[in-house]
């Protein structure tokens, strides 16, 4: 099928190749109904080139393939519409949304007036074809650089984390994370600051530890955040000195669970609030030399705050 190319490709401004039959040739108003939902000319936009397939059907229907790629967006759409005229009105809505979903209008202006419909208004009031088929709602475009949720990421974490006697202790836990669509895997390290603390007049408690742990989280979205319930492992060596004598090292293992907030700040660097609640499997127990002894809680809450870098 014969192409018809309304501008020169390269040119600032909207390029539109249209293939189409002799049925349904380029209609003249789609760039002027374009620029009449934008409220200004496609020339001050920054370049989008748009491709239109169409195919008659038989049962008078036609069949609409849309593409737009530009600097920083791309959208596809197919769809199925009665007649040419629908056709032409739906590519008109779709490269008008690309364009306003995209904010790159570099300066506006008043050759047209505003619209009285918006896009997305009018985009609802299109009516169902025979087929079934309507536009939808927002145009299927995407951002290059968005964060595209898969892959590796790295980052850090600092909280509290308590040992006994409510007493909290400060850790430091670099990670790294492995995303496949809404599921995440992490493992990070974990360091506790060097920390004290007076379990009762006679004994004056000293800790040291270090940890790995595992953890697999899966998100929801829940724009513009993410939320996800996150499970995880995690073994710990304890070290302590009690009272100034040394009471050795013990294993501490503890089974994580709880709610995990993210918030992608810009381009790939996300915020993530998690507020996980842990189970000891085994409690840590140590003993000084002169029988004096401190056991790691059963349970216990510790709130982090992380932030993650995905390349």
């Amino acid at each position: 099928m014969p192409a018809i190319v309304v501008a020169e490709e390269g040119t600032s401004g909207v390029t539109l190749r249209w293939h189409g039959s002799e049925r349904c040739p380029l209609p003249s108003s789609v760039m002027t109904e374009t620029e009449a939902l934008l409220g200004h000319v496609l020339s001050e936009c920054s370049p989008l080139a748009v491709q239109v397939d169409l195919q008659a059907l038989a049962d008078g229907s036609v069949h609409v393939a849309f593409q737009a790629q530009g600097n920083t967006r791309r959208a596809e759409r197919e769809l199925t519409l009665a007649s040419c005229e629908e056709a032409a009105h739906a590519v008109a809505l779709l490269i008008a949304m690309t364009l306003d979903s995209d904010e790159s209008i570099t300066t506006p202006v008043t050759a047209h007036p505003p619209p009285e419909t918006e896009p997305s208004a009018a985009l609802a009031a299109m009516p169902r074809t025979a087929v079934g088929a309507s536009l939808p709602l927002s145009v299927a475009s995407q951002r290059v650089g968005a964060p595209a949720h898969a892959g590796a990421a790295v980052g850090v974490a600092a909280g509290l984390d308590p040992w006994a006697l409510s007493q909290l202790t400060a850790v430091i836990a670099p990670r790294l994370a492995w995303r496949s669509g809404a599921v995440e895997f992490e493992a990070d390290a974990r360091f506790w600051l060097p920390a004290r603390a007076h379990a009762s007049a006679a004994v004056d408690l000293a800790l040291d530890l270090f940890g790995v742990g595992v953890f697999a989280c899966y998100w929801f979205p829940l724009q513009p955040l993410e939320w996800g319930p996150a499970l995880g492992v995690e073994v710990s060596r304890v070290h302590a000195t009690i009272s100034g004598s040394d009471a050795g090292a013990a294993a501490w293992v503890r089974v994580w669970l709880g709610p995990r907030v993210g918030w992608w700040l810009s381009g790939a660097f996300k915020l993530t609030l998690s507020a996980e609640a842990f189970l000891s499997v085994n409690r840590a127990s140590l003993s000084s030399q002169d029988a004096k002894s401190a056991r790691a809680p059963l349970a216990g809450f510790v709130p982090n705050l992380a932030v993650t870098w995905q390349p």
